[in-house]
């Protein structure tokens, strides 16, 4: 039944689309080319404007609205030592990008009202600008940069094999979809080898048993606990 009303509903747009090109088609003959054609660029232009105002509205207030759970404040800060690495990664990559996402779609619409079309005016062709091209080429290469390096430390920094000076256990997390699969060392303190390749149902991680150090390895379940 729901299908049956989704299909009719489509078929119903369809019909009044079809029917409002119609009365566009009679409008445009009863007050001339001209004039029909006045009239619907400047309503699409100010519609233009309209949208972008809602539009640019709404990121605003649903990025304001969900900002702890996208930046990681409050209850959502990071738990992991990398973590504000990474947030500090995501703050400044998202600081670049939402600069641009809203200068370009302020661009986008306020040209649609200004470039409107306009009885008389005519388009101006510029073949070429240097000038205009080393500007758009030059600022993405720069922020590109900004954030390749600071991709890299960010990448360094948590990949780092640095060992703690007291004691402790290397434990290894493997995670899955719905859950994680937690390996312990056993008493000789070490992991064993892993490989993909020997990957079964009965050995989820590959584990390689041809390596001593993987016959005293423990994977008592999915919870992490204390020794």
């Amino acid at each position: 039944m729901t299908a049956l009303i989704i299909i009719l509903c489509v078929i119903l747009i369809s019909i009044v689309l079809v029917q409002i090109g119609k009365v566009t088609e009679l409008t445009a003959q009863i007050k001339g080319e001209s004039e029909a054609m006045r009239d619907t660029s400047k309503w699409n232009g100010w519609l233009s404007l309209a949208f972008m105002v809602v539009f640019l509205g709404g990121v605003c207030i649903s990025a304001y609205y969900y900002k702890n759970e996208m930046m990681g404040y409050g209850p959502h800060t990071s738990a992991s030592a990398h973590g504000s690495t990474l947030d500090d990664l995501f703050h400044i990559t998202l600081l670049f990008t939402g600069v641009v996402f809203v200068l370009c779609h302020i661009a986008l619409f306020w040209f649609a009202y200004k470039y409107r079309w306009q009885e008389g005016r005519k388009a101006q062709f510029i073949a070429h600008d240097n000038r205009l091209e080393l500007i758009w080429t030059a600022i993405p290469a720069v922020v590109m940069t900004i954030l390749v390096v600071r991709g890299l430390n960010a990448w360094n920094t948590v990949m780092a094999d640095v060992k703690p000076d007291e004691d402790f256990i290397e434990i290894e997390a493997t995670g899955q979809q719905f859950n994680w699969i937690i390996r312990y060392p056993g008493p000789d303190g070490k992991l064993g080898t892993r490989n993909y390749k020997l990957t079964t149902a009965n050995n989820q991680l590959g584990m390689d048993f041809t390596d001593p150090k993987t016959w005293d390895d423990v994977i008592p379940g999915q919870e992490l606990t204390s020794p």
